[in-house]
This record gives structure tokens, C-alpha cells and sequence, in this order.
């Protein structure tokens, strides 16, 4: 403990290194997801407080032990450690060999050392940012409001900032560009002694230069860890807050793609001037199914990804298509980086795009729609855990689905497509089962392809918002029940479609849906609706 108050340059690097901690701990949920899964991300809490407890643990049995010492020289030390720590873990990270499945083919020791090698790099600079903040908080005891004011609004400083920095600078950029900014802290605690405030300039020198060659894209660049289908060679890579956002030039006729972190999407080759693609251009055939059971309206697609969806919906004659997505990222870079070869969907004629969240961005809204598609939008750490509570865009509750409810004209038809591999059918259905739609009922339908090209781990829920079913009888689908309902095959303009359909609303009662049928459903959504 000393006698006189800390010096305001003191505690004004308390607040520079509780900032760069904050911004660190957040910087590295980027990080760790671009070449993790996504809920490693929040691995970075855990390392956060392990680090800051470790170095507090450390500072309390040295005082213990009475190893004690002049403060400043110890602050300026120790502050210099965190600098040279933190330009070491972007060298680390960028480094490491990350498998490209992830834990696809189960928990391997490569895994296993290279998540271990990551969490050691990521956790030692917490430990000196520790250390640092526990010593100036046990040796100025007397005035530790002082401290822990500055130490606070240090923090706060340090949360803010960082997430406008993700919009301006890459993410490695900003990993080494802390060390320069913890320098300086280390360079306000020693600045009485001239070795170590020549030491501590000189550092933050070398650390703005690296940092601006990791701008540059020329050093500290993460390894890619997924590819997406149709893309081997990466052309342009765009940090956001949400994730990190790669463009690859086509590796075949069909087909550019991008991902965002570790998943991704195919990107169609379009030129403009052209007809948009159509469905079995695009392979999107079940996804076609709603826009043919009613007449062309204004469309809006959640989740543009790498323009599938804004294509089918243009191609089937929709009048307008209002687009809401995510990332600004993804956009800048399929209309921007990969124009030449997507043709830049989001701004074709015809089509709107706001940048945010989907839900909220569509409950501000007072649009009716004829048509919501809902394609593949996902997170891969909600869907891995089955927890859509979670998802970022929050869109498979059942006040999201009420919301899509209230944003359709009367037949309109909301369509979801999911991956069963990591969610299964059933959540989106028991989601449907539970939501009673504003004109008495929610009829869902499930669709998968037939025949050798189907895919096991996708497959199509198509909601209408009343009563009516679209049952192939003859040459034309029904547009109302009938006491028999009839043979339902799929639309004759998709003959190697088939669905399965279910019912809940007003007057029928939601059932789980456990096993669903392949074949004829007459039989079985008669007895659903009306009883046995």
C-alpha cells in the first residue's frame, strides 16, 4: 500500500488497459468464430475471467508473501508484458491449423491441441491485464474509487469503441493494434524511468506498423476453414462486428460462393440483362412450390445470402422483392466484390434491401405480403445446439411466426427452409403447431425432392395463412377442402416434388407431429382437421 495518491497518468492507464481488456474479450468472440464453430465465441468470456482472476490470485499471494516493490515500475512491467502478449496471440492464431470440418469427424487430438494452443495464446494477455489492475488496486487502496472510476469507464470506453472499429478495420488489424494502445498504458506507468518509456514507445511503433500490414492483408490473415460449394479461390474478405465475410471467384460454370465464418453459400453467376435464374437453374425447386399457388404479389425474402432466393423469387413474376439481411458484409461483398460474376442481386430491378434484423426490421413495417421466404437462415451455433432462443435474428419463435402472420395478405404463404442435419423438421413444425394464424388456421407443408439428386439434410415447410390447402387432384391443384381432400402427389408443375401437410388454428387441435407421411395424406390431415 503506498502513502500518496496515484498520479493521473496512473490511473489513466488503469482505464487504457481495462479498455483494451474489454475490447480484446470482445474482438476475440470474432476471432475464435471464424475459425471455430460459433459458440467457441464464448469461449472468450471464459478465458477473460480465468486471465484477470489468474493475475489477481498472483497479486495476492505476492502481497502476501511481501514481495513488494515500487508500484509504478511493477505497473510499467507488467504493462509491457500485455503489449508483447497481445501481439503474440494474433501470431499464434494466425498460424494454427484449423481442420476444415471442425468436429465433423468427432474430437480429434489435432482438435484438441489446436483449440488448447488458441485458448493459451488468448488467455496469458488477460492474466497481465490482471495483474495490472489488481496491483494498482491493492497498492492505492486509500483511493480506489479513483481506480476503480477510471477502471470503469476504461472498460466502458473499450466495449464501446471496439464494435465500430469491426466496421472500419479487419479483425486482426485490431488484435495487433491493442498491443500498441497497451504500450502506451505501460508507457504512462513508467514514464519517470527513460528506458521504459523508450522501451514502451518503441513497442507501440512496431505494433502500429504490423498492424497496418495486417490491414494490408499481407501478415496476421486467420486461416479459411470452410469453403463454400462452389468457390476454391478466395477474391475479397470483409470483417463485420457479426462475422468474417469471404468471397471466392467460381471454381465451376455455375456457381461463385461466399461464407460468413464457418458457413457459407453458393452465389449463382448471373449478368444483368439477362431473365433471372429460375428454380431448376438454381436447384431451389420446393422453394419455387409457394410462389405457383397464388398470383404474383410483393414478395419479401429474410436472409438474401448469396442471391438464390432473390432469383426464384424474380423469376416467378413476383412484382416487387423486399430483401432483409443480416450482414451488411454479405452484401457488400456479393453485389460489390463479386459483381462480375453475381451481377450484384441485391440492387437488380425490382429489389429493395434494408441491412438489419429480420424480425425487428419487418415488425417496424406495416407491408402486406403476399409471399415471406424464409431460406437457410441460420446461425451454425443455435442450430448445432437446437436452440433458435439464441439465434441472432431471433426467427423461429412463435411471436416471430405470428409476426410473419401479420405481415400476409389473406393466402399469402410463408415459406422456411432447414437444414435437418443440424435442426431437424420437427422444430420448425412444432413452432408452426403452436401459432394460430389471424384467419383461423396455419396449414404447413413439408416438401422434399424425389429421385437420386435429393438431399438427406434438406427439405421445405410451406405455412398458408388460412384455411385452404393446394392438394393436387387432376390436372390442377384445390384451392378448398373438400370432404375427401384427395390424392396429394405435388403440383403437376413439379412433378418430382412430393409433400406432406399438417393443419392448426382455430377449431383443430395442435398435434406434434412425430411421423410424417411419405404418400397419401388425404387420410391423414382429414383426421387431423376434422377427427377420426
Amino acid at each position: 500500500m503506498t502513502d500518496h495518491p496515484p498520479p493521473l497518468r496512473v490511473v489513466v492507464g488503469v482505464g487504457v488497459v481495462a479498455g483494451t481488456t474489454l475490447a480484446l474479450q470482445v474482438l476475440l468472440t470474432r476471432l475464435l468464430s471464424a475459425v471455430f464453430l460459433y459458440h467457441f465465441a464464448f469461449l472468450a468470456i471464459s478465458l477473460a475471467l480465468l486471465g484477470t482472476g489468474g493475475g489477481a490470485l498472483l497479486v495476492y499471494v505476492r502481497e502476501r508473501r511481501g514481495d513488494a516493490g515500487p508500484v509504478e515500475p511493477l505497473l510499467a512491467r507488467y504493462g509491457i508484458a500485455f503489449a508483447v502478449f497481445l501481439l503474440v496471440l494474433p501470431i499464434v492464431l494466425s498460424n494454427l491449423h484449423y481442420a476444415a470440418g471442425g468436429l465433423a469427424h468427432g474430437l480429434t487430438g489435432s482438435f484438441v491441441f489446436t483449440l488448447s494452443l488458441a485458448c493459451l495464446a488468448a488467455a496469458v494477455p488477460f492474466l497481465a491485464a490482471g495483474i495490472v489492475i489488481a496491483l494498482a488496486i491493492t497498492r492505492y487502496v486509500r483511493w480506489v474509487g479513483r481506480v476503480y472510476a477510471f477502471d470503469l469507464c476504461g472498460a466502458a470506453l473499450g466495449a464501446i469503441t471496439i464494435v465500430p472499429l469491426l466496421w472500419l478495420l479487419d479483425a486482426p488489424a485490431i488484435a495487433v493494434g491493442l498491443c500498441a494502445v497497451a504500450a502506451l498504458a505501460a508507457t504512462m506507468f513508467g514514464w519517470q524511468e527513460q528506458r521504459v518509456r523508450l522501451a514502451s514507445l518503441a513497442l507501440a511503433a512496431v505494433g502500429l506498423a504490423l498492424a497496418a500490414l495486417a490491414q494490408s492483408g499481407s501478415q496476421f490473415q486467420l486461416p479459411i476453414s470452410a469453403f463454400p460449394i462452389g468457390g476454391t479461390r478466395p477474391v475479397a474478405v470483409r470483417w463485420t462486428p457479426l462475422s468474417r465475410v469471404i468471397g471466392f471467384a467460381p471454381a465451376s460454370a455455375r456457381v461463385a460462393g461466399i461464407t460468413y465464418d464457418r458457413d457459407g453459400a453458393p452465389v449463382p453467376l448471373y449478368r444483368r440483362g439477362q431473365p433471372p435464374l429460375n428454380w431448376r437453374a438454381l436447384g431451389l425447386g420446393p422453394q419455387s412450390i409457394p410462389y405457383t399457388l397464388t398470383p404474383p404479389g410483393k414478395t419479401l425474402v429474410i436472409g438474401g445470402g448469396g442471391g438464390r432466393d432473390i432469383h426464384n423469387a424474380l423469376s416467378s413474376g413476383q412484382s416487387s422483392v423486399d430483401v432483409i439481411e443480416l450482414n451488411r458484409g454479405i452484401v457488400d461483398v456479393v453485389d460489390r466484390d463479386l459483381r462480375r460474376w453475381s451481377g450484384g442481386p441485391y440492387s437488380l430491378h425490382g429489389v429493395h434491401t434494408a441491412v438489419g434484423d429480420g424480425r425487428s426490421t419487418l415488425a417496424a413495417r406495416s407491408t402486406k405480403y403476399q409471399h415471406i421466404n424464409i431460406g437457410f437462415t441460420n446461425t451454425l451455433g443455435t442450430s448445432a445446439g437446437s436452440s433458435y432462443a439464441l439465434a441472432e435474428a431471433n426467427l423461429y419463435t412463435v411471436e416471430a411466426f405470428d409476426e410473419y402472420f401479420d405481415h400476409l395478405l389473406p393466402g399469402g404463404t410463408l415459406s422456411v427452409t432447414r437444414l435437418y442435419r443440424f435442426s431437424g423438421d420437427a422444430d420448425v413444425v412444432n413452432v408452426l403447431t403452436n401459432v394460430c394464424a389471424p384467419d383461423g388456421a396455419a396449414v404447413f407443408e413439408r416438401v422434399e425432392r424425389r429421385g437420386p439428386s435429393s438431399h438427406p439434410n434438406s427439405g421445405d415447410v410451406v405455412a398458408y395463412t388460412y384455411p385452404r390447402f393446394a392438394l393436387q387432384n387432376g390436372a390442377g391443384p384445390l384451392f378448398t377442402p373438400t370432404t375427401t381432400l384427395g390424392q396429394h402427389g405435388g403440383l403437376n408443375t413439379h412433378p418430382e416434388f412430393h409433400t406432406t401437410l399438417g393443419a392448426s388454428g382455430l377449431g383443430i387441435t395442435p398435434q406434434r407431429i412425430d411421423v410424417l407421411q411419405q404418400t397419401d395424406v388425404a387420410r391423414f390431415v382429414r383426421e387431423l382437421m376434422f377427427g377420426p
